[in-house]
């Protein structure tokens, strides 16, 4: 597992898989879908995240994940 916001955007930067993805963001330990929507899914506190990839960079995704309040 990546230690530094750099670590995991180099990890990032080879791609990813979208079905490990999904079973982490539903999974109750990390618990995203609580308040985060993803196709029709989820909750309804935070944004809805469907369409993040047309909007931001994996980059900034993973900044955003790992130092919310920045």
């Amino acid at each position: 597992r990546p230690a530094t916001l750099e670590d995991w955007q180099r990890a990032l930067a080879a791609g990813g898989d979208p079905v490990a993805g999904a079973r982490v963001f539903f999974s109750p330990r990390q618990a995203c879908a609580t308040c985060h929507t993803l196709h029709g899914r989820g909750g309804k506190i935070g944004p809805d995240l469907s369409g993040l990839g047309q909007s931001a960079t994996r980059a900034q995704i993973a900044h955003s994940i790992l130092r919310p309040s920045d």
